[in-house]
């Protein structure tokens, strides 16, 4: 291996050019030979390659800083997707229940509810209107229109 390669190696490309230049290998005036532009040429390259190997460590370290940063944003993204999926199934369930009890109270507020001839109104037939106001209407589904019996309901 050559005094290069292992300079190469080791990183040492700044610290070989300055040496040289102490030494005054790198003196302008000679740089006019042939023989010193070689060795000139050669301690720029030193020098560049160890800078290019710095570089490509430090782009290699911002990479990786860049994928933990990404995997921990993944992983806070799964957290919150499994909670927003245990939301909407309480959701669900809340709704199911709600649309439960309403049809119990459907039931049970018209099967007191009477027609003219003291019969009970049908579900299937009739609906109950609730207005902004606080009243509340029997509709007939059918023709969409109000019947004569209106019922005021009060918030409790």
């Amino acid at each position: 291996m050559s005094l290069l390669d292992l300079a190469l190696e080791e990183g040492f490309g700044e610290e070989l050019s300055e040496k040289l230049e102490e030494h005054g290998y790198l003196d302008p005036e000679l740089t006019r030979r042939p023989s010193q532009l070689k060795q000139l040429n050669l301690v720029r390259d030193i020098r560049r390659r160890g800078k290019n190997k710095i570089a490509a460590q430090n782009c290699r370290k911002r990479k990786m800083d860049n994928l933990q940063g990404l995997e921990k944003d993944v992983t806070m993204l799964r957290r919150r997707k499994s909670r927003l999926l245990k939301d909407k199934q309480e959701a669900l369930r809340t709704l199911q229940e709600l649309k439960q009890r309403l049809s119990s109270l459907y039931q049970d507020v018209f099967s007191s509810l009477r027609d003219g001839e003291g019969r009970p109104l049908d579900v299937h037939e009739y609906m109950l209107s609730f207005e902004s106001d606080g009243t509340v209407d029997v509709v007939s589904r059918r023709q969409g229109r109000k019947e004569k019996s209106r019922r005021k309901q009060k918030d409790k």
